[in-house]
């Protein structure tokens, strides 16, 4: 059964091995080149596989035989061997190509090794621009980790003047809060003192002005008059009295007069108090005027009757020249106001 074996498969590779040789051509052009080596190489391995099995063949038999061969197997292997033979034979002769075939083959081996040249060629300049680039990739990437570097160091030092700043601002803050507090401090210090010095100033100039209204009493009391002093306000200043019946409302006023200001005016609104005291009593009205400069007196009167009629009056130059006839006029108005009030008494 074994011998049979080997002989048909001898048989079979030899047909196809001749049959494949004699239509090489053939099968070239029905076939794609990868397919018709693929053919190829099968039936050789077909034939090597028949080669193999039919020397194992032979040498079982020949083991049970007692080393002797059988004629029948040993022509089966003859015949196998020359089927292997003349299968070499014919493909090498079924594989030799016709002279245009050669040089197409030649053309197209020479048109495959340019173009194999010409790709090799590109790509090794590929990978020559690659490599460029890669250098310069990492180049880059060296740079971007340096300036990385620099700015994680700038940003470093940023971070700490931005603390170092806050820091003083904080100092600053703290400084701005103490000076704020010094500074309400003193200008409520200010207020205070300029609150008592206007008082003061009041105080010093209610004391001028009583102590020049007194002044002008103690005249008027020497000239024979009875003077009520008043200093409260809503009252008029004085109250002139002869033999203890009044004769007439005293306003007074106190002015700082000299060459630079010569000049004041005592309006009916500045003795409002006293002229309505004088409507009110129908008596006369004294208008007495004190220069705290020299101390002089001027006095003018204003009768019952017109009393209503008042509007102002301008103090004279006599109250601040410094001529014997200023003072002179000075004191005669006293006497003039003394005249007319006891005249009118009288």
């Amino acid at each position: 059964m074994t011998q049979n074996i080997a002989m048909l498969s001898s048989a079979i590779t030899l047909a196809a091995s001749i049959g494949a040789d004699l239509n090489f051509n053939l099968i070239r052009h029905l076939l794609r080149q990868p397919y018709t080596s693929a053919v190829m190489m099968l039936l050789r391995a077909a034939e090597t596989l028949s080669s193999f099995t039919l020397i194992g063949c032979v040498s079982a038999c020949m083991v049970q035989s007692g080393l002797s061969l059988p004629i029948d197997l040993a022509a089966v292997a003859i015949a196998t061997v020359g089927a292997t033979v003349v299968s070499a034979i014919m493909s090498r002769r079924g594989a030799k190509l016709s002279p245009a075939e050669l040089i197409a083959v030649k053309t197209l081996k020479e048109e495959i090794r340019d173009e194999v040249g010409r790709e090799l060629a590109g790509l090794a300049e590929a990978v020559k621009c690659l490599a460029a680039e890669n250098r310069m990739l990492r180049e880059s990437v060296r740079e971007l980790k340096e300036a990385s570097e620099r700015h994680a160091d700038a940003i470093d030092t940023l971070a700490s003047d931005v603390k170092t700043m806050v820091r003083g601002y904080h100092v600053m803050a703290e400084v701005y809060r103490h000076e704020a507090y010094k500074r309400e401090l003193l200008a409520l210090q200010l207020r205070e003192i300029a609150k008592a010095k206007q008082e003061l100033e009041g105080r010093r100039k209610i004391s001028v002005f009583e102590s020049a209204l007194k002044e002008t009493a103690g005249i008027l009391q020497a000239m024979g008059f009875e003077v009520e002093v008043h200093t409260e306000p809503g009252m008029p200043a004085m109250l002139l009295k002869a033999g203890g019946k009044p004769v007439a409302v005293a306003a007074h006023r106190a002015f700082a007069l000299d060459n630079k200001k010569p000049r004041r005016f005592v309006t009916s609104h500045a003795i409002r108090i006293e002229v309505e005291a004088a409507a009110r009593l129908k008596l006369p009205l004294a208008i007495l005027i004190a220069n705290l400069k020299n101390g002089r007196r001027w006095a003018a009167l204003i009768p019952s009757d017109k009393v209503a009629s008042f509007e102002h009056m301008i103090t004279p130059d006599e109250l601040w020249l410094d001529t014997a006839e200023a003072e002179k006029a000075c004191e005669k108005s006293l006497d003039l106001l003394k005249e007319g009030l006891l005249h009118a008494t009288a």
